[in-house]
């Protein structure tokens, strides 16, 4: 978003030195709105504390009230603002007692002209607009301490702006309880965001701050409109500012975004509190929907829950992963019905039990952003499971501790064949006999295969890096991991990845 207009007042006791001043350039065209004029100090400061302008040229020498006493009061009211002298000569006397009182240039009448009051009100533009960056910086730092702690001291802001919460579509956060990421890769607040939420506009609306808050959320600090817009009109920018914000986000950044959205002023104080008891009820988004805009107020914040929890029962007594698969599908749709995110962290708690049972490690590098993606990777998962109970009913019990154990913890970097017997009950060295009499190739081939089978999955259907599949599937060195992926395939990771 541009800077606003810089407002400016013109002081002179003289009718048409002022006119002169105020009609010698085209103000406007370098960022300037003459907001007011006056003949005198005493009625400066009144027009002063009416419109508040940025700076100020005022002749010295005036009746009623001089320039001197002019600039001082000024100066108890902003410090910031800008006050240039105009003068009919450079008396010493008079602009050393100027500049005392935090005058910052002067002007010689006789000596103005439009290029020499365009060089110069540029420059005090260009220090205006760096001045105000650097405030609009330390007020949106002490932003987002306040709107992250309960307990920080409020910010001196008077506005009242209507609160839209941006959510980075990244990962469900309290997932990671239920099966952990092997490392997140999330992006972090981005000052690139930030600045770029801050220039978008759309006909009245506009964001004065964006406020970075935990879990990847930001709250954008819109302007209320002036004057009799309706409550109408106002919902309806919002949700166009809103839609086209999302828009625009998911093409600069390479992602979604998700949006709520407030159509009622509050000041910053009273969006704190808001904002803090409806932050759990935002995450009914990954049951509804993630990429979109809703509103605060709307009906995903009074569903009932309604999902049935006894439907885990027939899941958690079952011994055959592949009906557990059949059932997501009908399970997942129930939830998208009439289910709440605790019933979600509820289901998802189970399936990893489940998981765990077959002997599989529910550990995952790929991003899960909603219901949908939730149950397909736990379908995959529990098609996997059975997979492999089929393959491993005609091994030995032995063998099939073996191959249970592996399974659910091969992803362990630091997986050894001492740990392996020490937890089957077998000597490494009768383990290793064992196990190649019965499967045909040695312990360590087979963990390494199993391995780059896990890591062919994550390559094809999950969104990990390469360095982040090779952490997954127990590999510390990503180059050691691409050797034997190239090795037993015959394509590198990333070939294999992009179908080549």
């Amino acid at each position: 978003m541009d800077m606003e207009k810089i407002k400016l007042m013109i002081v002179d006791d003289e009718f048409l030195a002022l006119d002169n001043i105020r009609t010698l350039v085209d103000w406007s065209s370098f960022g300037y709105e003459i907001v007011a004029t006056a003949l005198n100090g005493r009625q400066a400061i009144s027009k002063y504390d009416l419109y508040h302008p940025q700076v100020i040229i005022s002749d010295i020498d005036m009746p009623v009230m001089d320039g001197i006493e002019l600039s001082r009061l000024i100066k108890q009211r902003d410090e910031s603002a800008v006050v240039i002298f105009l003068t009919a000569y450079a008396e010493v006397d008079y602009l050393k007692s100027a500049f005392q009182n935090g005058v910052q240039d002067y002007l010689i009448k006789d000596e103005i002209t439009p290029e020499l009051l365009k060089v110069k009100f540029l420059k005090i533009k260009e220090h205006l607009e760096k001045s105000l960056h650097h405030k609009r910086l330390d007020l949106r730092n002490e932003l987002e301490v306040f709107f992250r702690s309960s307990d920080s001291v409020m910010p001196e802001v008077k506005e009242n702006f209507l609160p839209l919460l941006l959510y980075d579509d990244c990962d469900l956060p309290l997932l990671d309880v239920v099966f952990p990421r092997q490392e997140k890769t999330f992006p972090a607040a981005s000052e690139k965001l930030k600045r770029f939420c801050e220039h978008m506009e759309e006909r009245w609306v506009s964001v004065r701050y964006t406020i970075a808050l935990p879990d990847y959320k930001y709250l954008l600090l819109i302007t209320p409109p002036i004057g009799g817009s309706s409550f109408l009109n106002t919902v309806r920018d919002i949700r166009h500012f809103s839609e086209k914000l999302l828009k625009l986000l998911q093409k600069e950044f390479s992602r979604s975004f998700t949006v709520f959205m407030s159509t009622v002023p509050m000041d910053i104080l009273k969006m704190r509190d808001f904002m803090q008891s409806h932050l759990f009820e935002t995450n009914v988004k990954y049951l509804l929907g993630i990429g979109r805009v809703y509103e605060f107020s709307s009906i995903p914040f009074q569903r009932k829950a309604v999902f049935n929890r006894s439907l885990m029962t027939a899941i958690d007594d079952s011994s055959n992963p592949e009906i557990i698969s059949s059932q997501l599908a009908s399970l997942c749709s129930h939830l998208k019905a009439g289910g709440t995110y605790n019933d979600l962290l509820f289901v998802s708690e189970h399936l990893a039990d489940s998981l765990r049972r077959f002997g599989l490690s529910p550990v995952r590098c790929e991003p899960l952003r909603n219901t949908d993606e939730i149950f397909t990777w736990f379908g995959h998962m529990f098609m996997d499971a059975a997979d492999l109970l089929k393959k491993n009913s005609n091994l030995s019990r032995e063998i099939q501790k073996v191959v249970r154990y592996i399974e659910k913890h091969y992803s362990d970097a630091s997986l050894s064949l001492q740990e392996i017997a020490l937890n089957v009950g077998f000597s490494q060295a009768r383990l290793c006999t064992l196990f190649k009499n019965e499967m045909g190739i040695t312990l360590w081939e087979y963990l390494t295969e199993y391995r780059i089978e896990r890591a062919k999955r994550l390559l094809t259907e999950g969104e990990c890096k390469i360095y982040e599949v090779a952490e997954s599937v127990g590999y510390s060195s990503s180059q050691y991991f691409s050797q034997v992926f190239l090795r037993l395939t015959g394509h590198t990771p990333a070939n294999y990845k992009k179908g080549l």
